[in-house]
């Protein structure tokens, strides 16, 4: 609580008045603050705007924050509009931002589609798209440069409410569009379910190259396994290792011929039981039928 004036004289208060710091009043232009005896304040004020020149501390800030109901009304913000804005209801809003050059570079405004259905149209002063904001998404934009009355805009999105992720994990149980993986494009522009991303994912081949006799991992699956071995050589096939629908490519690229081995309990068929690789360079396919047994079929001899 601050000391009392009552029964002060002012000649006794003077030091400790705010001023302006060339004594004169406010105008359009900022003007650095001091008290009475002349000591500048890291704060500037005119009649339209309060500038802090220094650190600002304070244990609560509260933006202006405005909740509407979507409408077939375009909202046309000002330099006046609350930074922050919520939209409910459905049927889809359009926000028309400010004049551009009555804001300072760095403004930015935060938009919240709470609406069970339709998009925040987002327009420049120009009536220009800046952003088209989907049911459940949040973005913020922020004015770069003032030259223009439409001004330059920049957005970025913010995660939705229904998304969630730790360390190690990432979940949304909506739809991906535009999405790329380890920088190879997924051409159809949407992951609809685990089986459309593993087969997209399955489409990239992985080569694993053996250069002596090699058993079959779980990890091969759906890879090209490689035999490069000067002699004869056997790749074998566990059983109970892989599972119905799994594939595996097979290559001879040794000189060495390299013979299709059935391990303890695993079936292999193939035409004219045909187990061997014809050549240098031929190639062959596993496809199991399930864990214990697998059609072979390719360039291969008895």
């Amino acid at each position: 609580m601050g000391t009392s004036l009552i029964n002060t004289k002012p000649k006794d208060t003077y030091t400790g008045l705010l001023k302006t710091g060339d004594n004169t009043a406010l105008s359009g232009t900022l003007k650095t603050l001091s008290d009475g005896a002349g000591n500048d304040l890291p704060m500037q004020a005119s009649t339209s705007a309060v500038n802090f020149t220094s650190k600002v501390s304070a244990n609560r800030l509260v933006e202006g924050f405005t909740s509407v109901a979507a409408s077939g009304t375009q909202i046309v913000l000002t330099v006046s509009s609350t930074p922050s804005y919520v939209v409910t209801g459905s049927g889809g809003q359009i926000i028309k931002l400010p004049d551009a050059t009555t804001l300072d570079n760095g403004t930015t405004f935060y938009f919240n589609n709470n609406q069970s259905s339709g998009a925040i149209t987002v327009n420049n002063n120009s009536n220009t798209l800046v952003a088209s904001i989907p049911s459940g998404g949040d973005t913020i934009i922020t004015l770069l440069s003032n030259s223009i009355a439409a001004g330059t805009w920049e957005r970025h999105e913010l995660a939705p409410s229904n998304v969630s992720w730790s360390t190690n994990t990432f979940d949304y149980p909506g739809s991906i569009t535009s999405a790329t993986w380890n920088g190879v494009s997924i051409a159809d522009n949407r992951i609809a379910s685990a089986a459309t991303w593993n087969a997209k994912q399955d489409a990239i081949i992985t080569a694993n190259r053996q250069t002596a006799s090699y058993t079959l991992v779980s990890g091969d699956a759906n890879k090209l396994v490689e035999m490069n071995v000067a002699s004869a050589n056997n790749l074998t096939v566990p059983a109970s290792v892989f599972s119905a629908g799994q594939q595996l490519l097979l290559s001879q690229y040794g000189a060495g011929q390299t013979t299709i081995v059935a391990g303890a309990g695993m079936t292999i068929r193939s035409n004219g039981a045909k187990l061997k690789l014809s050549a240098q360079y031929s190639g062959a396919t596993l496809v199991f039928i399930s864990a214990s047994e697998a059609y072979l079929f390719g360039d291969i001899s008895l």
